[in-house]
């Protein structure tokens, strides 16, 4: 089914969940004491629920591939040994660093981590006291934004990295 379908079902079956609570709002919430109106008006609403449910969790497939970009593997987020690290004069060499939003000129974050893991860096997914660098894409959730901020307002000394600028860098250290 396509996603357009299966967007349609969602619109469709809700519609027809607010009917129900429409016309039956006295039934659902007055003092009206027929049990197996009620029993069988919350069945309906129940079955219709589960369909919602059935075709949002449809919709969440043709998400996955888009979370996966944002994936990096647990094994980037062990800094490398030193003497592994062959160029340790940039900077990003021993420093945590945080990747947030979409980076459009990359294929996956994955891709991106592992650069900065060559590198020496200590790829990071939150934002804490100990973040050295954010790497800024589109789209950069507003609540890793707010912590930023503030911990800058509080002393710490977060260099924050927007798409273009890191791209430049990439350049200086002869990753194209």
């Amino acid at each position: 089914m396509e996603k357009k379908e299966i967007f349609a079902l969602i619109v469709n079956r809700c519609e027809e969940l607010l009917t129900i609570l429409k016309s039956n709002e006295e039934l659902l919430c007055g003092d009206s004491a027929n049990e197996l109106a009620f029993s069988a008006c919350i069945d309906h609403m129940n079955s219709l629920a589960g369909e919602i449910s059935q075709n949002i969790n449809g919709l969440k497939g043709y998400k996955y591939v888009s979370f996966m970009k944002k994936f990096v593997s647990s094994d980037l987020k062990t800094p490398l040994p030193d003497e592994l690290v062959e160029n340790k004069d940039n900077i990003f060499y021993h420093k945590k660093v945080v990747l947030t939003g979409n980076l459009l000129h990359f294929p996956s974050r994955q891709v991106i981590a592992e650069f900065l893991h060559g590198l020496g860096a200590d790829i990071n997914s939150t934002i804490s006291s100990k973040t050295q660098i954010v790497v800024v894409g589109t789209s950069a959730g507003p609540s890793k934004m707010l912590k930023i901020k503030e911990l800058q307002e509080s002393g710490n000394p977060i260099r924050v990295i927007e798409e273009p600028e890191f791209i430049e860098l990439m350049k200086e250290y002869g990753i194209e």
